[in-house]
């Protein structure tokens, strides 16, 4: 066995000799480990060789004159690993033989120890060579071999030891054995880097109980004369009979630069020869390699342990399949395994490093196959399944809308945009598709356009829709609401350009390709541009968007979660985007994070997927036809025929609770009025005496519910009425802290009543649940009241209510029925008070002006017979000029408070 040093001099005189190109040396003899280092110098023999000189070798033998596949030297001599034991103290304690297993080598220690080291202090339990080199790369392969946990690079240049399994657990038992020997001494100190030489000359100075090395030392024992008795055999492994020594020796190869390669290798094959190897085996001792010659009487005669030798397992180095780095591969074994053993690493991070560190010499894939989800996993065949039940559904759910398209409720919720929800969420659905199987350029194209385009069209539907219903809602006083379907395809369309813009820039300037990425233990193809900030630009602005248009629904969702009866649809809606938004800020992050497996992110984004586009299936659509199937089959009205089309449907949504609360017993009569008739026949007001007469809250024996457009009627009809000491009219207002919030701040109907005697406002809520409160707003708390800037424009188009003779001779109050009539709303004022900001809406321009006039003189009125006043300006858009109104010693940041109270009472009684 050559030592670290000379091994290290002969290597480089050999290479220099190579780069000389001399043709003076035909035949070398190499080190077994040498093969790979030198296999550029060396000729192939694999053509040279017949097959059946090479089957007398041991396969492990034969495969250190490998380099991979090619065949470039033949076995000289071998040469293992054994165990010196010390035969006499183990006699002493009882023990006959050395041990066969590592455990049984354990107990040794632990029950010896003990009790020698008290006349023996210097005594250690197992010597090796516990050093960074070469030997220490040969006593981890005895280790690993005898455990069944190597080799570490098997032939075919794969880690079979590396991430996960069985060989792992072993690698790691293996490790841990020797770390838990060095902490408990049985490993002790004097032996940390002792090499080949130095340690047996421990062994035979009697300071260890066990040595592992190579034969050579029986030369050495024979030396120091020891007078006490000890055995050569071989090493434990983890059960009987699994033994491994490390494989030393040497091979014969062939200079490529020798004049005459033919008769090179006639020679080669001669010094090879059995004939050749049992003469040199009697005439010097030296081990033969091959087998056969073990069992020869003659060489059995000659060598000292044949059948010890003949029972050993080679344990191989991983030479051959290292190539010219062998010496790299070797010390990122011997370096890694040291620092576990001394405890610099943790075992598991020094087996991970060493691994890492022989894939990167080599070109070793420690990674395998990417991981990317395919169509014959139980994963993707369970959601591909689930994807097309969903798809049938959609279809199933389309063809009963179709079969539907004449009944009332249908025709309400605009068939057509529910159609083109269902094509949005059948788009979602195929998106599960793209992302199974080895990405293309064209799957990694389609990814982001297929998901973005779905989500853009189901959610952008529903917001429209939605949209709609809030936009009726918010105008208590439209006379009617017309956005027809052609308008939302046309803001549908303009939401998908968004998606359009984003996708071509992408695709244009950095399109997403396919790319490996490569995690710590596994790989996936992942669909990637070649700049990453480019791609994360590209993800974050269509993340923005999407969140954008989520929090644009969820926003109109909130402000139509109070609809009426007729527009229970949009309760449905906002319970499908609740559930859209909920899945996604679950399942966005997950499909992201590369610490999970790729099925995982796959089961992540397809389950959510999945789960948002059914459920909104589920609570949108099924329910709607469900109803429709329990229902009889009836002729759409005209209140019936969209929330687009429908007269009444502006006010009816807002007041229909309210105003059932005017016209019921309870409500009462208004101060100073006489009672209204309700015409069911025509479903409008009727005011008696005919002939123009203000409208009146209506009270009497009729129903406790009152139609759509009854209500629509009487909100449009009821105009305020000077009464002398107060005023009192219906009103619709929203207040808030701030002009900002008062954005978000619900609009509700209520019945005002102002009070200059008392200096005070009462708005007398209307619409449940709060139909027994009442906000009061102090007069001289407030310090400023305008008309809306667009006021005066509304003025042409807030025109009242036609108004006819009904039945009887009585005066109608109707609403306008021409589909072909614009937008009608009623107009508005701001009213700012010490605290609050409120917007006021009457049913016309005429009315709010009478309202802001009246409040204004009030004001004036309250403040005369208060403290000091400035002066504030009132814009009249009826008459085109501002007023000067009286102004409380208050303004915005005084410090006086508000004068605004929320009362409750039991009653509706003023």
């Amino acid at each position: 066995m050559l030592t670290s040093a000379l091994a290290v001099e002969m290597m480089a005189a050999i290479q220099a000799y190579f780069d000389s190109n001399s043709t003076y040396v035909d035949i070398m003899s190499l080190d077994v480990v040498w093969t790979g280092m030198f296999e550029p110098n060396l000729v192939p023999l694999n053509s040279r060789i017949p097959a059946s000189r090479l089957a007398q070798y041991h396969p492990t033998v034969i495969s250190a004159a490998y380099v991979r596949d090619k065949l470039v030297a033949l076995p000289d001599k071998v040469d293992f690993g054994v165990l010196y034991s010390r035969s006499d103290i183990l006699a002493k304690y009882g023990y006959t033989k050395p041990p066969e297993t590592w455990d049984e080598m354990e107990k040794m220690m632990a029950t010896i120890l003990p009790e020698e080291t008290k006349i023996r202090p210097e005594l250690m339990g197992f010597i090796g060579q516990i050093k960074p080199y070469e030997g220490l790369t040969c006593n981890i392969m005895e280790w690993l071999v005898s455990e069944g946990a190597g080799p570490i690079v098997d032939p075919m240049g794969a880690l079979p030891a590396f991430g996960k399994g069985p060989l792992v657990d072993k690698m790691r038992n293996v490790a841990t054995r020797m770390r838990r020997w060095m902490k408990r001494g049985y490993i002790g100190p004097a032996s940390i880097g002792s090499a080949e030489f130095d340690s047996s000359l421990m062994f035979a100075a009697g300071r260890s109980l066990f040595h592992r090395n190579w034969p050579f030392v029986t030369a050495i024992m024979a030396d120091a004369n020891v007078n006490w008795t000890w055995t050569m055999s071989r090493l434990p492994g983890a059960i009987p009979g699994m033994t491994a020594g490390a494989l030393g020796g040497a091979v014969w190869g062939v200079s490529k630069y020798s004049s005459n390669v033919d008769a090179a290798v006639q020679v080669l094959q001669f010094l090879s020869s059995t004939e050749f190897q049992k003469a040199r085996a009697v005439a010097f001792g030296n081990p033969p390699s091959i087998t056969s010659l073990y069992t020869d009487p003659d060489v059995r005669a000659v060598l000292q342990y044949p059948d010890l030798f003949l029972s050993i397992t080679p344990a191989p180095r991983p030479a051959g399949i290292s190539g010219p780095n062998y010496d790299d591969v070797s010390g990122a074994i011997y370096s890694n395994w040291f620092d576990a053993l001394i405890g610099v690493k943790p075992v598991d991070e020094a087996l991970d490093t060493m691994h890492r560190s022989i894939a990167r010499i080599v070109g070793i894939d420690i990674l395998g196959a990417p991981t990317n989800v395919v169509f014959g996993d139980p994963l993707a065949v369970t959601m591909v399944a689930l994807t097309l039940a969903g798809l049938a559904g959609t279809v199933i759910i389309a063809l009963h809308l179709v079969a539907l398209r004449n009944r009332a409720e249908i025709k309400k919720a605009a068939p057509i945009f529910m159609h083109v929800a269902l094509v949005g969420i059948a788009i979602t659905y195929t998106s599960v598709f793209v992302y199974v199987e080895l990405p293309t350029r064209a799957t990694c194209a389609l990814q982001p356009i297929i998901l973005s385009v779905g989500f853009t069209v189901t959610m952008g539907t529903m917001l429209l829709k939605n949209f709609r219903i809030w936009k009726i809602m918010n105008n208590p006083y439209s006379k009617r609401i017309r956005l027809p379907n052609r308008t939302l395809f046309i803001w549908l369309g303009g939401l998908l350009g968004v998606d359009a813009l984003l996708f071509v820039l992408w695709m244009a300037i950095d399109p997403p390709v396919p790319t490996d990425v490569k995690l710590a233990s596994s790989r996936y193809t992942a669909c990637l541009s070649s700049s990453s900030g480019f791609q994360s630009a590209m993800v974050g602005l269509l993340y923005a968007y999407k969140t954008a248009l989520l929090l644009a629904s969820l926003w109109v969702a909130l402000q139509t979660r109070r609809a009426g009866k007729g527009f229970s649809e949009s309760k449905t809606i906002g319970f499908g985007v609740y559930n859209v938004a909920l899945i996604s800020i679950i399942a966005v992050p997950l499909s992201y994070m590369d610490g999970l497996t790729q099925a995982y992110q796959f089961g992540v984004r397809s389950i959510a997927i999945l789960l948002a586009t059914s459920t909104l299936e589920l609570t949108y659509f099924l329910p709607k036809l469900w109803a429709e199937y329990r229902a009889p089959s009836t002729k759409p009205t005209r209140e019936a025929r969209g929330d687009n089309n429908n007269p009444a449907a502006g006010p009816a949504a807002s007041f229909q609770a309210g105003a059932a609360a005017l016209f019921s017993p309870v409500a009462g009569t208004p101060l100073g009025g006489s009672p209204l008739a309700i015409t069911k026949s025509t479903g409008l007001i009727a005011a008696p005496g005919g002939g123009g007469g203000n409208a009146h809250v209506v009270h009497g024996s009729t129903h406790d519910s009152v139609s759509a457009s009854t209500a629509a009627a009487a909100a449009a009809g009821f105009i305020s009425r000077d009464l002398g000491f107060a005023r009192e009219g219906i009103l619709s207002f929203r207040a808030a802290p701030s002009r900002l919030r008062l954005q978000l701040a619900p609009w509700k109907p209520a019945r005002a009543i102002l009070l200059p005697g008392l200096g005070i406002w009462v708005f007398h809520h209307l619409q449940p649940p709060s139909t027994s409160d009442s906000t009061t707003i102090a007069l001289d708390s407030i310090y400023e009241i305008s008309m809306r800037n667009d006021a005066s424009a509304l003025l042409e188009s807030a025109s009242p209510a036609s108004s006819g003779n009904g039945p009887d001779g009585q005066s109608v109050i109707g609403v306008r029925s021409n589909e072909s009539t614009s937008v009608a709303v009623g107009a508005r004022f701001m009213v700012r008070a010490a605290g609050e900001v409120f917007e006021v809406m009457a049913v016309s321009a005429n009315e709010a002006s009478t309202w802001v006039a009246a409040v204004s003189a009030a004001r004036r009125a309250a403040n005369s017979e208060g403290c000091g006043m400035g002066s504030t300006e009132v814009a009249l858009p009826a008459t085109g000029k501002a007023r000067s109104a009286s102004k409380a010693g208050l303004a915005p940041g005084g410090a006086r408070t508000a004068k605004v109270k929320q009362t409750k009472s039991a009653t509706h009684d003023d």
